[in-house]
């Protein structure tokens, strides 16, 4: 048995499967739209989002290139100390 990481909401689950589990999504989160839009951060977006930001992409074009709302890309900036 193998444990994966939901990577929207951070539980943890035991699985037989060997591959395809770094983009594991739990069954609490598949149909929630919203909650994969605010899902938990990684640990280069706070960088890259302060990065874009920095040469001045905009929060919806950061939030559609991350496929991430514009609330969470605004949580990440001030994360990050830019705002």
């Amino acid at each position: 048995m193998k444990e994966v990481t939901c990577y929207i909401c951070g539980n943890k689950r035991e699985t037989n499967r060997k591959t395809g589990l770094e983009c594991y999504i739990c069954p609490d989160c598949k149909g929630n739209k919203e909650k994969q839009m605010n899902r938990i951060f990684t640990k280069d977006t706070v960088f890259l989002v302060c990065k874009w930001y920095g040469e001045g992409m905009s929060v919806k074009r950061i939030a559609d290139v991350l496929k991430r709302s514009e609330e969470n890309v605004h949580l990440a900036l001030k994360k990050g100390g830019v705002i």
